[in-house]
C-alpha cells in the first residue's frame, strides 16, 4: 500500500479487520503440586509492550508505522516479548499478562505487530487478565486458592514485572493471603522502543533466572 495515501482512519480500519480469535481469560486451573514453582505476573502496558507511544503515534502520525525501519523494530520488541514469555514458562508453575486496554484493543495490536506474543495467547499458556486496582488480590483468589486446599499453608511465590500499579497491588492484597514477592518495577511510566528493548533485553538475558531462584522477597527497580 502506498504510504502517501495512509490515513488515521485506514490504520485503524487495517487493525479492526486484522483482530485474532478471542484469546483466553484466566479461569482456576492449577494443581497444588503445579505451585511449587513461583508464578510469574506481567504488566502489559509500558512494561512488556510499548503502548503509550504506540497509541499516541497511531493517533499524530500512523503513517510512521508502516516505514520499514519502524517495523522492524517492532518486529524485535515482538520477538524479545515472547522469548522474556517463553522463558516465564520455564521457570513458573503460571505466567499471568495484566493488560490495561480493551481485549479488542489487546488483539488488534498483536495482530498487526506483535504475532508471535498472538501466538502465546491463543495457546493458553500465558493467561491473560484485565487490570483493575485489586488485580494481584483476584489472580491469588481466582486461579491459585483453589489449588491451595491441599497444601501446609505454603506461601506462593510472586515474581512481579511491571509498573508502581502492580507494585500497590501486591502491597493491598489481602492480610490473610499467603504470599511472597518478588518485585521488578520500571520507573518509565511511558518508555520509548529503545527503552522497552533494552528492559526486554535485561530480562531476557539473564534477570528472569535470577528473580525465580531468588529464595526470599525482593523489590527492585529497573
Amino acid at each position: 500500500m502506498d504510504m502517501a495515501g495512509w490515513s488515521k482512519t485506514t490504520f485503524f480500519k487495517m487493525l479492526s479487520m486484522s483482530a485474532i480469535p478471542s484469546m483466553p481469560l484466566a479461569s482456576a486451573f492449577l494443581s497444588a503440586a503445579a505451585l511449587e514453582k513461583p508464578v510469574f505476573v506481567f504488566g502489559w502496558n509500558n512494561f512488556l509492550c510499548p503502548m503509550t507511544w504506540l497509541q499516541q503515534t497511531m493517533a499524530v502520525h500512523p503513517n510512521q508505522l508502516q516505514h520499514p525501519n519502524l517495523r522492524q523494530s517492532l518486529d524485535a520488541i515482538d520477538a524479545c516479548i515472547a522469548n522474556v514469555l517463553n522463558q516465564a514458562k520455564t521457570m513458573a508453575s503460571a505466567v499471568f499478562v495484566v493488560y490495561d486496554d480493551s481485549m479488542t484493543l489487546l488483539e488488534q495490536l498483536c495482530s498487526s505487530f506483535f504475532p508471535r506474543c498472538a501466538a502465546l495467547f491463543r495457546a493458553r499458556d500465558v493467561l491473560l487478565v484485565p487490570n483493575r486496582p485489586d488485580v494481584m488480590a483476584s489472580i491469588y483468589s481466582n486461579n491459585l486458592v483453589p489449588a491451595m486446599s491441599t497444601l501446609f499453608q505454603r506461601p506462593i511465590h510472586f515474581a512481579v514485572f511491571g509498573l508502581d500499579a502492580l507494585r500497590e497491588s501486591c502491597a493491598n492484597m489481602p492480610a490473610h493471603a499467603l504470599a511472597l514477592y518478588k518485585l521488578v518495577c520500571s520507573a518509565k511510566s511511558q518508555p520509548n522502543l529503545e527503552q522497552i528493548f533494552h528492559q526486554l533485553q535485561l530480562l531476557g538475558q539473564g534477570l528472569l533466572a535470577v528473580v525465580a531462584s531468588h529464595p526470599s522477597s525482593m523489590n527492585m527497580s529497573l
